[in-house]
């Protein structure tokens, strides 16, 4: 499962639409839309406030290959 998986499942056990999430955590719809093509993947910061928004441990969320290697690389420098 990924990420956008494991985000929808949360979505979905709580009755929350993606517009609501975004609304309230200021992740864009178009981020949740490319996320969910994967056009793109999600970074760090937008995992956090995600993670915190559905008070989830970042690990019931992310696994290390749902990061881009730039964001790994960054938070250790």
């Amino acid at each position: 499962m990924n990420l956008y998986e494991r985000f929808r499942q949360l979505m979905s056990e709580r009755n929350i639409t993606s517009y609501q999430v975004s609304k309230d955590t200021g992740v864009s719809q178009t981020t949740l839309s490319y996320w969910k093509s994967g056009r793109s993947k999600p970074k760090l910061d937008k995992i956090i406030k995600i993670a915190i928004y559905f008070n989830v441990p970042l690990d019931e969320l992310i696994k290390e290959d749902d990061i881009p290697e730039d964001n790994i690389s960054m938070q250790f420098q």
